[in-house]
């Protein structure tokens, strides 16, 4: 995965990348606990592929939402 980090108005955001193959999704819930957002992007180039992003995406969210952070899954269309 990749991160970055910059600091804004004090504040240190780290964000990471973790790269949304299917082997590599197994591994998300490790980085959740800590997070206090959530940016799930979606590749406008392979459309073929956005019903799988979206199925992906609505699993974790409601798996979350009910597990650590409740009601704090909001989706942008």
């Amino acid at each position: 995965s990749l991160v970055a980090r910059i600091e804004v108005a004090g504040a240190e955001i780290v964000f990471w990348d973790l790269g949304g193959q299917l082997g590599l999704r197994s591994i998300w819930d490790k980085y959740y606990t800590e997070a206090h957002a959530v940016i799930y992007v979606v590749d406008a180039a392979a459309p073929d592929r956005l019903g799988e992003a979206r199925q992906c995406f609505g699993s974790y969210a409601r798996y979350y939402s009910r597990q650590c952070c409740r009601g704090c899954f909001a989706t942008v269309g």
